[in-house]
């Protein structure tokens, strides 16, 4: 067979629903690995949301569910089995050089069960995380292909749109917004920042079926925006898609690391910003509600006060992972919060606060190291299609930027959190993940061996 003819066989498998590239021993592997990423977006993104509305109590109860827990060992345990069945050296190898930095904070998480508020607490709630990353990460390596991913998440999200769609009919808003079946606005203002994260890179896509599941999403997702009044999640579903698709290709032009080019973006903004309000002549918060509309970021500086006195207190170790809030009884914000805060905040409303609060300037350290690493990565991504490098950078920087207003990241309930897993671990994937016949992953692993062989002698 001429190399046009497996090309072209190639693109027909992996245009297939469920069936990916390469001969049967990497079909049995993948298809069971994109049904089960399928299955674990789906608990996540839909079963999860539906059963914790119909949980009551309070915000700092210990929390926790033993059926949760269970299922994601299940889910760890077939993840883990379909990527040791057909294994991959390289792919595996990639992966932990490329989160080097996350293994380390996961480390230091387990390690700060020694002087954790709830050890045992702690040490569950560090498991489930390990279980959560590598039961997804096993997946993404045994598919090992962007383009199938992201078509299949895209789907997923065509699916999501018709349930939200019915809750926006049968249930009613809340006073602050249509939450949809989320437990607020918020939640249901990320999930649609994500639709379109999605959805948008894939409306010139070649295949008719995507470009119309995608316009349905994208659509969908900007009617629900508007109704949850989510207004960070809005603003960053416009700014974020065009953000990492500027910066991919400035990047490729100037042969410039992309994660240089994120800093000096971010330093060119606060610059203007700074500029802007010196000129004008106006107070930082009457700027900060001008664009935001309320200064303190509805209530947000009063909790990030609040844990701003126990941070200095443990600045370095923090309170252990998992050992600051949802502990019962112990929690910190039950005695020394406002009133207003018990049985109602349950995360610091800041993913960089509540790391520094559970692990301290380390965890801090360690986390934006990890999110540097996987920037800077994603300049080398041949092989994909542009519109899946901007999805997964897009998914990137999109979990960067919100949560200095919301943790989405390491809850094990949250679409969020897996799908920034699935693009780090792509990035982290690199070329491997490309548009690849089985001889191009076989010359990028002998690459791979014979560069540790280098590195060895």
């Amino acid at each position: 067979m001429s190399s046009i003819d497996e090309r072209d066989a190639t693109r027909f498998r992996l245009s297939r629903p469920f069936q990916t590239a390469g001969p049967p021993a990497i079909v049995s592997t993948a298809l069971p690995a994109r049904i089960l990423l399928y299955v674990i977006g789906l608990y996540a993104g839909l079963v999860w949301p539906l059963v914790l509305r119909h949980i009551g109590g309070s915000a700092n109860d210990e929390g926790g569910s033993v059926f949760n827990q269970l299922l994601w060992v299940v889910f760890g345990g077939f993840a883990v089995s379909l990527m040791l069945a057909n294994y991959k050296p390289a792919a595996v190898s990639r992966i932990t050089r490329s989160h080097m930095f996350l293994l380390a904070l996961l480390s230091w998480f387990l390690l700060s069960t020694a002087w954790s508020l709830a050890p045992d607490a702690t040490i569950r709630r560090v498991a489930l995380q390990v279980i959560i990353i590598v039961s997804v990460t096993s997946c993404v390596i045994a598919i090992s292909n962007a383009r199938v991913i992201c078509d299949d998440i895209l789907y997923f999200f065509g699916i999501a749109t018709v349930v939200n769609w019915l809750s926006l009919v049968l249930l009613p808003p809340t006073p602050i917004g249509y939450a949809g079946i989320y437990l607020s606005k918020n939640n249901f203002g990320a999930f649609a920042a994500l639709m379109v994260l999605f959805a948008l890179p894939r409306l010139l896509a070649p295949s008719i079926r995507i470009r119309l599941v995608s316009g349905f999403v994208l659509a969908s997702a900007t009617v629900f925006l508007v109704v949850s009044k989510a207004k960070t999640s809005m603003g960053l579903s416009v700014i974020v898609p065009e953000l990492s698709l500027a910066l991919l290709v400035f990047g490729t032009i100037s042969r410039i690391n992309v994660v240089v080019l994120t800093a000096a973006t971010l330093f060119c903004i606060a610059i203007l910003v700074g500029v802007i309000i010196e000129i004008v002549g106006v107070a930082p918060d009457d700027f900060l509600t001008a664009v935001f509309g309320d200064p303190t970021f509805t209530n947000r500086t009063a909790i990030w006060g609040f844990a701003g006195k126990f941070i200095s207190t443990r600045p370095w170790q923090g309170y252990g992972y998992g050992g600051f809030w949802q502990i019962g009884d112990a929690s910190p914000v039950l005695h020394g919060g406002a009133a207003w805060m018990t049985g109602a905040i349950n995360q610091a409303h800041n993913l960089y606060v509540d790391l520094m609060l559970q692990g301290g300037y380390i965890a801090l350290a360690l986390f934006i190291f990890q999110l540097g690493l996987t920037i800077s990565r994603s300049s080398y991504l041949s092989g994909w299609q542009l519109r899946d490098k901007a999805t997964a950078l897009g998914v990137i920087y999109y979990s960067a930027l919100y949560n200095f207003f919301d943790t989405t990241l390491f809850r094990s309930f949250n679409s969020a959190w897996i799908y920034f897993i699935v693009a780090s671990a792509l990035i982290g994937l690199g070329s491997y993940a490309g548009e690849t016949t089985e001889r191009s992953q076989t010359t990028a692993l002998g690459r791979d061996e014979r560069l540790a062989a280098t590195i060895r002698r």
